[in-house]
């Protein structure tokens, strides 16, 4: 399997502006649907430990590394794991629909939430579809710093 690297700067300005927009749009998704669920079941976010990282954080500085953490690194290496890994294999044994929602299954199992596994499944489902209609990782990469930043953004500045 070759992964042939095809970029221009007017395909990586498009690839990110599509990651910016779908950054945004999971995010907001990803919110309500969290507020929504959060009618229902009980769910403490500060048993992640970036999120408590981050609320523990007493400067800005202090700050820094879990943003970086979770902003950064964390999106970059789930993107090339799941989506650019897990995903095509499951896709090709099962076809797009159920390798999706496999895929799905398979990154929300290690989020350790049971409750937010409907958000992390539809939120996997969202950054394959990404992965699958623009054919790269970038967009993913950055959709998926933008939910994971604005998540830590809003916890620190909450404390």
């Amino acid at each position: 399997m070759s992964y042939p690297i095809k970029l221009n700067f007017s395909r990586l300005l498009r690839l990110s502006v599509i990651g910016l927009a779908a950054g945004a749009a999971l995010f907001a998704f990803s919110q309500g649907l969290e507020r929504l669920l959060g009618f229902f079941f009980a769910s403490d976010s500060s048993t992640h430990p970036l999120v408590s990282l981050t609320a523990q954080a007493k400067s800005f500085r202090e700050f820094l590394v879990p943003f970086f953490i979770g902003a950064v690194l964390v999106p970059v290496s789930e993107e090339l794991y799941y989506r650019g890994l897990a995903y095509p294999v499951f896709k090709k044994h099962w076809g797009l629909i159920v390798g999706l929602i496999i895929h799905g299954l398979f990154f929300a199992v290690f989020h350790f939430n049971a409750v937010w596994v409907t958000e992390i499944v539809l939120v996997a489902v969202a950054l394959a579809l990404i992965y699958e209609f623009t054919g790269s990782l970038i967009p993913g990469v950055i959709a998926h710093a933008v939910v994971n930043g604005m998540r830590l953004l809003m916890v620190y500045f909450s404390y």
